[in-house]
């Protein structure tokens, strides 16, 4: 199954030294769409409502077929791993 997700720059400096997703201190999990749009509309949401910084997309490959969804951001469907 294949998850988007919308990262902002500080998360994409992370992954791109580390090469992989990492959770900060005191955050147990992380939220991903189904779909790479459903992720441009929550960091534009995100940039518009709180002013924060451009975010980037990224993309992951899961193992699990099936994950429980939550909608989260006026509809965004979501999924969390």
């Amino acid at each position: 199954m294949r998850l988007f997700r919308a990262v902002r720059p500080d998360e994409l400096a992370d992954i791109r030294l580390f090469h992989r997703l990492r959770n900060p201190n005191g955050i147990d999990v992380k939220y991903f769409t189904l779909s790479e749009a459903e992720a441009v509309w929550y960091a534009r949401q995100a940039v518009a409502a709180f002013g924060d910084p451009p975010y980037a997309i990224v993309a992951v490959e899961s193992g699990v077929d099936f994950t429980p969804m939550l909608f989260v951001d006026r509809g965004v469907r979501v999924v969390v791993q």
